[in-house]
């Protein structure tokens, strides 16, 4: 079973977003009290999460890249 990712900024976002664009059943998950969101659009499968922090301060730790790998500190 595949996933489509889709990150937000912030929790608030993700549950709107998954409210906006889901067809039909919105089903909510935690883990380590981080609330994400799976929803159906086309049959297909999405999950959408907040981010974990500014993603823009996170620095690979190899150098070149290797998707979808993320070897981060």
């Amino acid at each position: 079973m595949s996933y489509t990712l889709i990150i937000t900024e912030k929790p608030t976002a993700a549950k709107t977003l998954a409210k906006a664009l889901a067809e039909g059943e919105v089903k909510e998950f935690e883990n380590n009290g981080a609330k994400y969101y799976e929803i159906k659009i086309d049959g297909k499968r999405f999950l959408i999460a907040p981010a974990a922090g500014h993603l823009f301060m996170l620095k690979q730790k190899s150098s070149g890249w290797d998707y979808p790998r993320f070897d981060i500190d």
